[in-house]
């Protein structure tokens, strides 16, 4: 039988895969664009990645031979899955969309207009576009955190359960 810590990585790496299968391969540019403003494409891309993820789980039992384990866990597993992501991508895809706007207003600016921001104010204005383009990326890196703990913590639980 193999050690406990090599099952728990070896199922951590298949859902790793089916996540970023989910999160990214599954996710249409649309739902990517249009998720962070309207609720109904938002529960879309999060049944479908709950979906996956749950296929990843029954997968996952498959190479542990407890099937059993999945079937008794199945509306833990769905569940858990769909309404933490639901609340993470909720949150990060609102503060992101914001952060957008204010790159996008950045970006949109002429040559003109960014030569008509007293030069006393420029250096305000780019430190702002610059940190706006900063936390885009700590919000992404906090989702993905976000969802790692996630599949860590239900890899546990499972795991240990049997």
């Amino acid at each position: 039988e193999m050690p406990l810590m090599t099952i728990m990585i070896t199922v951590f790496g298949v859902l790793f895969a089916f996540h970023c299968l989910a999160d990214y391969s599954l996710q249409t540019d649309y739902l990517a664009d249009n998720k962070s403003n309207n609720n109904y494409i938002l529960l879309c891309h999060v049944a479908i990645y709950a979906l996956t993820l749950t296929f990843g789980f029954w997968f996952v039992s498959q190479y542990t031979g407890n099937i059993s384990l999945f079937w008794n866990n199945f509306d833990f597993i769905f569940w858990c899955l769909f309404i933490t992501h639901l609340v993470i991508d909720y949150t990060t895809c609102r503060s992101k969309a914001k952060f957008k706007q204010l790159v996008e207003v950045h970006n949109n600016y002429t040559e003109g207009q960014v030569a008509r921001i007293r030069p006393s104010d420029r250096d305000w204005h780019n430190r702002i576009i610059c940190k706006s383009k900063e936390t885009l990326f700590d919000i992404l890196l906090l989702d993905q955190i976000a969802h790692m703990f996630i599949i860590i913590t239900m890899v546990i639980l499972i795991v240990l359960k049997k």
